[in-house]
């Protein structure tokens, strides 16, 4: 019931200002607060659910006295009852985007802040992939993560706004979200990965072109198929990808955030040497992964930080056949940006050069910080493919 009250937040933004709208759910929390009480943060129930949502409202619409637009906090709100009440992946998308874009109609019918209809639709879709990927993961408390989550995102395409058309959209998410699906049906990938590796896909395209997400399906292939290399081998060694190498969410963000970071900063600026940075990233992910997946077959491997020898397949471990693999395909990688036309061959080695960069700061932090516990796997990948990026845009500037 309570949760359901919080649709009362996203009604109340365009009618109140922002002083009279914090009042209201300051008074929700008050009232909540004195009939129900909570007991802890951890290991969440109902009603430690609904009181760490009180507060993060209370936390995110005193955003709106810095002039922070009421939509950006209230459409989580608009849609998480609706995420409560589907049974599954595609239906929970399906109802909240429909939240999410009846609520902003209302917000800009009744609001003097105006979004275009391609917007309104836009931030819907990126709204419903957000929610459905926090409930596809194990989340102590999904309904606190999808307000925070949400607003979030909304927060980072209020600033980066993408100007976009309804074919555009309708292209976009639609080559994202079929070729994700197939990889969940293949085996590729698990619900987490289909609504993650959708969105990301999504974005890539609206702020370049589908070229850019066809380098990006590079490396989902050939990255999917080496996993899949001498995989009952790497079985038996106790070295192969659980869940036959189906990739979730942290596989594809560890893999694929840094590629979107590039992605949207050139569509948003229009700098070549974001493009080739985004390259240098998506290289350093198939390079990575072509290393450590083919490099577990080797006979002989040896820690980055003091080549002492270890059993390949350990973190910070490399091989010769890794590193000829990792070459392999930060140049495969590079071979495919220069057929689709994005870049030219003045570019070829300096992009291979920050990419096969990138995956050895992804072996010295798997060496070190994650072996110490600091680090996961998915964070060193994200670390090392941003940092091929950046050695890119060094290089080049």
């Amino acid at each position: 019931m309570w949760l359901w009250l919080l649709i009362t937040i996203p009604l109340l933004s365009p009618l109140l200002e922002a002083k009279l709208l914090f009042s209201v759910i300051a008074i929700i929390f008050v009232i909540y607060s004195s009939t129900e009480g909570r007991k802890s943060f951890v290991n969440v129930d109902k009603k430690d659910s609904v009181f760490s949502v009180l507060i993060a409202a209370l936390l995110l619409s005193s955003s709106s006295f810095a002039n922070v637009p009421a939509y950006i906090y209230s459409s989580s709100f608009a849609a998480l009852p609706f995420a409560k009440l589907s049974r599954n992946g595609i239906e929970r998308l399906t109802f909240t985007s429909l939240a999410v874009l009846g609520y902003l109609v209302y917000f800009t019918y009744l609001s003097p802040f105006t979004l275009t209809p391609p917007t309104i639709l836009f931030l819907s879709v990126v709204a419903g992939l957000t929610i459905s990927l926090i409930y596809s993961v194990n989340s102590p408390d999904r309904n606190l993560a999808s307000v925070i989550g949400v607003a979030s995102v909304l927060m980072i395409f209020h600033v980066y706004s993408p100007s976009v058309t309804f074919s555009d959209l309708a292209i976009a998410f639609s080559s994202a979200f079929i070729l994700s699906f197939l990889a969940v049906r293949s085996g590729v990938a698990d619900e987490s990965g289909l609504m993650s590796a959708t969105l990301v896909g999504m974005l890539i395209i609206l702020f370049t072109d589908i070229r850019y997400y066809a380098v990006l399906l590079t490396f989902y292939i050939v990255g999917s198929a080496a996993t899949k290399y001498k995989y009952q081998y790497k079985l038996s060694i106790g070295e192969a990808e659980p869940a036959g190498g189906a990739r979730g969410y942290a596989n594809v963000f560890g893999n694929s955030l840094p590629a979107l970071f590039f992605a949207m900063n050139y569509g948003f600026y229009g700098l070549d040497v974001m493009k080739a940075a985004f390259i240098a990233s998506v290289a350093s992910a198939l390079a990575d992964t072509m290393a450590s997946e083919i490099g577990k077959t080797s006979q002989k491997a040896y820690l980055i930080i003091n080549l002492k020898p270890v059993k390949p397949g350990v973190s910070g471990g490399v091989s010769v056949l890794g590193e000829m693999a990792a070459l392999a395909g930060a140049i495969l990688t590079t071979l495919s940006a220069m057929l689709l036309g994005i870049i030219d061959e003045s570019l070829m080695w300096v992009i291979v050069l920050s990419a096969f960069a990138g995956v050895h700061v992804d072996s010295i932090l798997g060496a070190t910080l994650e072996k110490k516990g600091y680090l996961t796997n998915s964070l060193v990948n994200l670390l090392g493919n941003f940092s091929a990026g950046l050695f890119c845009y060094l290089l080049l500037t």
